[in-house]
């Protein structure tokens, strides 16, 4: 205990920081065979937070792989104390052991509270840790990732956006302890809070970087991001996006393989070929739907037979229901419904005549 209870601002040696892991990594071990016999020690520890910010840190990252009964008095309790009383300049900076500790305990953090449904209170303190992190507003921290999927699951996106709205031009593992998977997330969910809002252009820029990181293998992360991709690009450009040429070689080996149903129907879509479209959808309905994406597929689909609606009546003066809904394969009722909408928006200008 008087070994972890070490001034920490107090080791300017790196071999007496080594030797303090040491000694908090046995304690660690120890902690997943007793975890109720620690929680003395974390009491401990939290009498003086600021001192002893990293041996918390590691004591509960390790406390925190293990089921909890009250995980609001246990690692939620324990991770937003750290957030307020938590010394980061002269006890994490520059240290990337005690970095990543802080990183897997704020990120599980952050799935207690979306386990346990507490969105908002997570998102106050995860803003809290980004703030207290971030060396500029321009660097990019684990917080980030954190507050983005909060902000998802809690219904919330449009708290996200200024955050997403301010450039990233810092990414420092050393000195905020971020890694390559929070780089991809914080641009793939980042993709995910701009479809939510409908901001197509800057969502294509987004997910873009989240597949232009530099891999030997492909990332899970880069494939979902390469699927939303292949339909934001169908929605707000009308075509077929191929795999960005800044993205990661393995996207262009094995990528093509783990999106073929996308890369059809974006395809069909390309070519507003609307009897394909529908077969694709009748063909890979599961798989879109196992992806969660059905919804944003029948987005893209609505978005070509607008488009092929709105060239319709660029060329015809006069076009019966029934001849637009063969063209775009859908029943004539549910042409007129996307008419009346589109008429209703400003989208195309024309009417209706029932007779």
């Amino acid at each position: 205990m008087d070994r972890l209870m070490t001034d920490v601002m107090g080791l300017t040696k790196k071999e007496e920081f080594d030797q303090l892991v040491s000694v908090l990594d046995k304690a660690g071990e120890a902690i997943l065979k007793n975890p109720n016999q620690w929680n003395g020690c974390i009491d401990a520890l939290s009498d003086d937070i600021r001192r002893n910010t990293i041996p918390l840190i590691w004591i509960a990252s390790f406390r925190a792989q293990i089921p909890e009964e009250n995980p609001v008095k246990g690692t939620i309790a324990i991770v937003e104390a750290l957030i307020v009383q938590g010394e980061y300049n002269k006890q994490l900076t520059g240290r990337k052991k005690a970095m990543d500790k802080w990183r897997v305990l704020l990120h599980r953090y952050s799935e207690l509270c979306r386990e346990m449904k507490m969105f908002r209170r997570g998102l106050y303190y995860v803003r809290l840790a980004l703030d207290k992190f971030q060396p500029s507003p321009n660097h990019l921290t684990p917080a980030h990732v954190d507050y983005l999927m909060l902000s998802m699951k809690g219904c919330m996106p449009h708290l996200a956006l200024p955050i997403i709205n301010t450039p990233i031009f810092e990414v420092e593992p050393k000195t905020t302890g971020v890694n390559a998977t929070d780089f991809m997330l914080y641009y793939y969910y980042s993709g995910l809070v701009l479809i939510s809002q409908k901001q197509w252009a800057l969502c294509l820029k987004m997910l873009e970087c989240a597949m232009s990181i530099v891999a030997y293998g492909t990332s899970a992360i880069m494939v979902e991001a390469y699927k939303l991709y292949l339909l934001v690009g169908i929605i707000a450009k009308g075509r077929f996006l191929p795999i960005p040429k800044r993205a990661s070689g393995a996207m262009e080996r094995i990528g093509k393989q783990l999106t073929q149903e996308y890369m059809d129907f974006a395809s069909a879509c390309e070519g507003k070929d609307h009897g394909r479209i529908n077969k694709l959808l009748q063909e890979f309905g599961e798989v879109f739907e196992k992806d969660n994406l059905l919804p944003l597929v029948e987005e893209a689909q609505v978005s070509v037979v607008r488009h092929t609606i709105s060239g319709l009546t660029k060329v015809y003066v006069t076009l019966t229901l029934d001849d637009m809904a063969d063209e775009v394969q859908l029943p004539a009722e549910k042409v007129q419904e996307m008419l009346v909408a589109m008429i209703a928006d400003g989208g195309i200008t024309a009417k209706i005549n029932r007779a």
